[in-house]
């Protein structure tokens, strides 16, 4: 709904009765949401502007004696150090019936710095009337003061002649119903001329000074009126060197840029930002539907759309060359959100061809690199949908700052004489830009050569291929006898001959050219179709190149099975006859592919030995596989090569006993257990087969007495394990046996409460030191 400003009931609903009568929903251009933009809170307790929920702006709703203001907001300024641009529409007729009636008062575009206001001047709305809410009062020796800091762009719909109303009275030529389009400065008192009349002659009045008189746009009727203000500043962002323009239904006027500076800015270039917006009125005998729609306010979104179009040289068509057909152009249009304080958002495109003379190249569209579908095409216009491309910008949700749409053009014979141009329109929510690209003129040719296969820039990969095609297609008119079409490949200064063609008319051909593309080198080289006899000379080409693909052949390992969490050394071979470095890519088993090793500067004729490692850690026992493949500089891929190995562990001691000294021991005590620390074994063989842990002496227990070597008895070490002794002997005694001992586990000897390692004493000893070595075996058994 709109948002209104008034006092009566009867304003709101004379609102609402006006809007069905709009003309045609068709007729309103596109335009942009104003969420926020605007204000029409301007202490004008009358003040019947307004913006409804899809953006447009309603200054006067087509009742007698209104007054409309509305304005831009503190966080929608307009920055005069950076160069911007307002689009809009106007209509002054919207919601009338076209009956060709008066209308009145009009309305203004407006520009109003952020300096302070002095001496009186008006800050949002002045009068109504012929001021038109921005002037100053029409009657003669009033203030002459209107809104502050500003400049108008007038559309007034009334000429205001004779006291005591005779702003216009100086006014040769108007437009329909004295209607006219100016610009002035309405706080400038030279704006204002009071002009004495004796009073037994008349009555004195004031007339105002207009500047940039336009009379020839039809603001009387209910057409929408194009608006296009632009600021360029300087490079030192003085104001009074910069330029501002405006264009009026292709009528452009350019503002005397000292006079702007002095009367807008006053002459200071500390403060360089503005408000902007429209003030107007309606009459008590005549009245107005004016309505505003905007494409641009560089506040929200100031954006910039550059198209370009380039021949197969890569260099650019200027404006007004001529190309001739047979040619491919490319079109790049690249809308650029370039600043504001919003992302331009929900962006829809239309990009239209010219209508003859060009036809588009099939599937060569591409949105940043990405191909698009030939199905956005209808009779030649490309219709992007909202969505397609990314919002533009800097803020949350952005998809970059600029967005590419590129295709190619191929330019044929026709009859049309005029420039060949590309347009664009670029639509979101809350800004609209378009573009023009340069226009082109085109030259027809009595012979137009085509390659349709391969295309510029294909790349072919030597594959073993059997077959290549070569296609053409021609159109001439040059009658019989018919003319030799020459099929041939070039590579530098070598020219390898495929075949010759008859051509007359229009037709197309087709030969096969495996043999010249295994003869020529790798690298660059082009297919060529030409046409030549005594008065015609006719050529056209392709630049293409030849590439090779890796081969990769990984190298068995000496002994497939590995161990786990270890480091191999895994061999392979590469060949690739035009490159010499590249990337080597590894998967194991069912994973993902990852890149494992780059390589340069290695042979790219022959076989190259190179290695890399593989690491098992991690790796559960059993077989497994590892894939390579080898990619090139260019991109190209090898073959994939597998590497198969199996993870098998050992049976070992992971913990192993520590020596042990006891003192202070009696003939005759209690048997004193002894700490060895653990005992711990793993398995992560394969195959697990039987095995023991079993301990002897090495040398047994022993102390020496007077010269003599004394042997401790049997049972003087015992291993106890729920209560049952094991005596350590030279024999050896089995510890733990044939135990299926998980992977990843560990399996200890029990020394747990009771159990675990004793000495025992007995009064049949001698005293003394007792010394021995033991002998720890873990043998797999049969």
């Amino acid at each position: 709904m709109k948002k209104l400003l008034g006092t009566l009931i009867s304003l709101t609903f004379f609102y609402l009765l006006t809007i069905p009568t709009i003309t045609h929903a068709d007729e309103v251009p596109p335009h942009m949401r104003l969420d926020n933009i605007f204000t029409v809170d301007l202490g004008q307790s009358e003040n019947i502007a307004g913006v409804t929920d899809d953006g447009t702006v309603y200054i006067t709703t087509a009742g007698y004696s209104q007054i409309g203001a509305i304005w831009s907001t503190d966080n929608n300024l307009l920055d005069f150090k950076e160069p911007f641009e307002i689009v809009a529409y106007t209509n002054q007729g919207l919601g009338m019936v076209s009956d060709g009636k008066q209308k009145a008062d009009g309305m203004a575009f407006v520009i109003r710095s952020t300096l302070p206001i002095t001496d009186g001047a008006y800050e949002w709305f002045s009068h109504s009337g012929s001021s038109l809410g921005v002037y100053a009062d029409e009657g003669y020796g009033k203030s002459k003061n209107g809104i502050a800091n500003s400049i108008a762009i007038e559309y007034d719909l009334y000429k205001n002649i004779g006291a005591p109303d005779a702003f216009d009275q100086d006014l040769t030529t108007v437009g329909d119903k004295g209607s006219h389009i100016a610009t002035a400065f309405p706080n400038d008192p030279s704006t204002y001329d009071d002009r004495y009349v004796l009073p037994i002659l008349g009555k004195s009045y004031r007339v105002m000074k207009h500047e940039n008189v336009l009379n020839s746009v039809p603001i009387q009727t209910d057409k929408w009126i194009k608006l296009e203000v632009k600021w360029q500043p300087s490079e030192d962002k003085d104001i009074s060197k910069g330029q501002l323009s405006y264009t009026i239904d292709n009528n452009t006027f350019i503002i005397d840029s000292k006079r702007f500076f002095k009367q807008v800015f006053g002459s200071q270039n500390e403060i360089q930002t503005a408000y902007f917006g429209f003030t107007g009125s309606t009459g008590p005998s005549n009245t107005a539907g004016q309505a505003v729609v905007f494409e641009q306010i560089p506040s929200v979104v100031n954006s910039n759309v550059n198209t370009t179009i380039k021949k197969a040289d890569n260099s650019e068509v200027v404006d007004g060359e001529t190309i001739v057909a047979g040619e491919t152009l490319t079109v790049e249009v690249t809308p650029e959100w370039v600043g504001g304080n919003q992302n331009w958002s929900d962006i829809a495109t239309e990009i239209n061809l010219p209508a003859k003379g060009v036809s588009l190249v099939a599937n060569s569209t591409k949105l940043n690199g990405e191909d698009l579908s030939d199905d956005y095409w209808q009779n030649g216009i490309l219709n992007l949908p909202e969505g397609t491309l990314p919002d533009l910008g800097i803020f949350e949700g952005n998809g970059g700052e600029s967005a590419t749409i590129q295709f190619q053009l191929k330019v044929a014979n026709n009859d049309d004489t005029g420039k060949k141009i590309v347009s664009s329109s670029f639509t979101g929510s809350n800004n609209i830009s378009k573009s023009e690209s340069v226009g082109f003129l085109t030259e027809n040719k009595d012979i137009i050569l085509e390659i349709t296969n391969p295309k510029e820039g294909d790349i072919f990969v030597d594959d073993g291929q059997t077959e290549l095609s070569f296609d053409v297609k021609w159109k001439t008119n040059v009658s019989n006898p018919p003319l030799k079409g020459k099929f041939q490949i070039v590579q530098d200064d070598n020219v390898y001959d495929i075949s010759d063609m008859d051509i007359n008319g229009s037709g197309q051909g087709s030969v096969n050219w495996i043999k010249q593309f295994k003869e020529i080198g790798f690298g660059k080289f082009k297919a060529v179709f030409s046409v030549t006899d005594d008065n015609v000379n006719e050529s056209v080409s392709v630049n293409l190149i030849k590439q090779d693909r890796p081969i990769l052949k990984v190298l068995r390992l000496e002994n497939e099975e590995v161990a786990p969490n270890s480091e191999i050394l895994v061999n392979f071979e590469v060949q690739d006859r035009d490159s010499t470095a590249g990337d080597l890519w590894m998967k194991l088993d069912d994973g993902e592919f990852s890149l494992v090793d780059s390589y340069s500067d290695f042979n790219a004729v022959g076989p190259k030995l190179l290695d890399t490692t593989l690491n098992t850690t991690g790796l559960s026992n059993g077989a497994h596989v590892a894939t390579y493949y080898f990619v090139d500089p260019d991109g190209n891929q090898s073959n994939e090569s597998a590497l198969n190995f199996t993870v098998s562990g050992k049976l070992e001691m992971v913990d192993k006993p520590t020596d042990f000294k006891l003192t202070d021991i009696a003939l005759g005590d209690p048997d004193t257990k002894v700490d060895m620390g653990k005992i711990g074994l793993s398995d992560g063989r394969l195959d697990k087969t039987s095995w023991k842990l079993s301990v002897a002496y090495s040398e047994p227990f022993s102390t020496t007495v007077e010269g003599t070597q004394l042997i401790a008895p049997d049972g003087f070490l015992y291993y106890s394990k729920d209560g049952v002794k094991h005596n350590v002997n030279t024999t050896g005694t089995i510890l733990l046996e044939d135990t299926t001992i998980p992977d990843n586990e560990t399996l200890y000897v029990d020394q747990e409460d009771s159990n675990g390692f004793y000495i025992h004493t007995n009064y049949g000893m001698r005293t003394g030191e007792y010394n021995g070595t033991l002998l720890w075996s873990l043998e797999m058994t049969p």
